[in-house]
């Protein structure tokens, strides 16, 4: 939770200036229903998603999509087609990661501290916001856009190693997924 949160609200304030820079104003509003839209219309489609795939497995698919478009960023920041585009692929994997940390946070979690787990991720959810932001603009104004893309790549790609770490058990009363 805490990464995923640190690598979308790390670019959330540098994504609208980079694209700002290459696309005027406009673009900026642009980027960020770029992200927003293509999240929500995966959420929607989530639970089909995970009664279907192990959760870890779509925790990994969704941190490599909110990682390794960086790269693609850092590769062409100016490029405001490739910004919209790469900003809706990480929209997706937004849309998925925001539902599949939920669905793992409540299966791994001892049927008695559910709630306990559910509460401290929320918080991990609830840090990032307060720093990250900063921490992207800084990284831009001081060591450029591609610095801040990578950074951001980086947290994302670590998310996914990590969660290849996880291993699900079923929610109480329901199968496992397969």
């Amino acid at each position: 939770v805490f990464l995923l949160f640190t690598n979308t609200t790390g670019l959330v304030s540098v994504l609208p200036v980079v694209a700002g820079r290459s696309g005027g104003s406009g673009a900026a509003g642009l980027v960020t229903g770029c992200f927003y839209f293509p999240a929500v219309a995966t959420q929607l489609q989530m639970p089909w998603v995970m009664n279907r795939v192990r959760a870890r497995w779509v925790l990994v698919a969704a941190f490599s999509l909110l990682g390794l478009p960086c790269a693609l960023y850092a590769a062409a920041p100016n490029s405001l087609g490739l910004v919209l585009a790469t900003t809706a692929l990480r929209g997706i994997g937004f849309g998925i990661a925001t539902v599949a940390v939920g669905t793992l946070a409540a299966q791994l979690a001892p049927p008695e501290r559910r709630g306990t787990v559910l509460g401290m991720s929320g918080l991990l959810a609830g840090i990032p916001p307060v720093f990250a932001p900063a921490t992207g603009l800084w990284l831009l104004d001081g060591l450029g856009a591609r610095t801040a893309f990578l950074a951001a790549g980086a947290v994302g790609v670590v998310g996914a190693v990590l969660s290849l770490a996880l291993h699900s058990r079923p929610a109480a009363g329901r199968p496992r997924p397969k």
